[in-house]
């Protein structure tokens, strides 16, 4: 009997450590990536809001 429990319980953790999970671990992953990519872009955006502004000032001072 103590070796049906045991191999009840075996069976038990082994199904719960199971692979079912990882798609909503790529799920996560892939909110992660799209994140960057937005901020990536938006980073982008900055850089030539920031170096539009230096043109503008230097024909300024011209």
């Amino acid at each position: 009997m103590k070796l049906f429990y045991f191999s009840f319980l075996v069976c038990i953790f082994l199904g719960a450590c199971s692979d079912s999970s990882d798609t909503a671990e790529e799920h996560v992953w892939s909110d992660q990536v799209k994140t960057i990519e937005k901020a990536e872009a938006v980073e982008g955006m900055i850089q030539e809001s920031v170096d539009l502004q230096e043109r503008h000032i230097e024909e300024q001072t011209r």
